[in-house]
């Protein structure tokens, strides 16, 4: 009977994974608001996505397998736990790799960050840039930290010289 309830759990696990990673792909397919006057977009690195899917699947097979194997085992609990928080990081990874991305037109950017809906922002608003040794580009309007850009993100050194083309103060050493 534990046997049983095992291969279910592992079944719903591999149902669940599978509706959240398709969501997590036809999310990515949207359109962004700017798409028709777009010079370039700035998003996560091509590794990202193999981590994440690396992570994702090497830890959802190991949640799978230990659902089946250690089914009525008092440490499965734990065990769990582990391999899930893990799974849940390798599906962040790959969530954030497929999502956030910066689309920048002529006079505009527009945003689709992690949760919420997408930004639009004229390169007007934008005052000054900051750079950090591991956070990456720190765009402002005034005081108001607008958004961040990752230093590691594909087309972040072309969105920086779009940025001070376009009058934007920016620090005297810049770190890419």
């Amino acid at each position: 009977m534990e046997n049983i309830t095992g291969y279910f759990a592992a079944a719903v696990i591999v149902i669940v994974l599978a509706i959240f990673i398709g969501a997590i792909r036809k999310n990515a397919l949207k359109q962004s608001p700017l798409a028709s006057r777009m010079n370039f977009v700035v998003c996560a690195p091509r590794s990202y996505k193999g981590v994440g899917i690396t992570c994702s699947a090497l830890f959802g097979v190991a949640l799978v397998g230990s659902t089946i194997g250690m089914a009525g085992d008092p440490d499965y609990p734990w065990v769990a736990c582990i391999f899930g928080g893990l799974l849940a990081m390798g599906l962040f990874i790959l969530y954030y790799a497929y999502r956030w991305k910066l689309v920048v037109a002529e006079d505009a950017m527009a945003l689709t960050p992690l949760f919420g809906q997408d930004r639009i922002y004229s390169i007007r608003d934008v005052t000054h840039i900051g750079m950090g040794i591991y956070s990456g580009v720190k765009v402002f309007s005034g005081r108001k930290r607008l958004f961040s850009v990752d230093r590691y993100s594909s087309g972040t050194a072309m969105f920086i010289s779009y940025l001070i083309e376009n009058g934007v103060k920016a620090p005297k050493k810049i770190i890419i």
